[in-house]
């Protein structure tokens, strides 16, 4: 058994996810083509395009990612990044492209699949679906 599967509590290194900035990217693209595309007057178009180009600078669209050095630890259901946050459950549903935490607080935290190997995922992944 890898060293993942047979723990209950996981370090890893996860770098910045490049899927999620392209998927925030084309949503602010669809997004923006939406506003343009509708028959809404000039002035209201151009005042939602100020609002979400200057939004998505600040924010992501998307839910928050994981990166950097964390742990997860499957006994208290508790994730230690920069800032630590208790999960109540975990979506694997979207398991081939990343794997949602949802916090006390009902916010999401996605894992992206690209954010580490592909061999670490998949005994993430099996570690959770074991600990359920």
């Amino acid at each position: 058994m890898s060293p993942i599967t047979s723990a209950k509590r996981v370090k890893l290194y996860l770098n910045p996810s490049f899927h999620s900035l392209i998927v925030n990217q084309l949503m602010l693209q669809l997004l923006m083509w939406g506003i343009v595309a509708f028959d809404w007057p000039l002035v209201a178009s151009a005042g939602l395009l100020a609002l979400l180009i200057s939004y998505s600078r600040s924010v992501s669209l998307l839910h928050p990612h994981l990166s950097g050095d964390i742990e997860i630890d499957f006994e208290c259901s508790r994730i230690y990044s920069i800032q630590e946050c208790s999960y109540q459950s975990v979506n694997t549903l979207l398991a081939q492209w990343f794997i949602g935490f949802k916090t006390e607080q009902k916010h999401w935290v996605l894992l992206w699949r690209d954010s580490c190997s592909d061999e670490v995922y998949r005994h993430l992944l099996v570690a959770l679906k074991r600990e359920r």
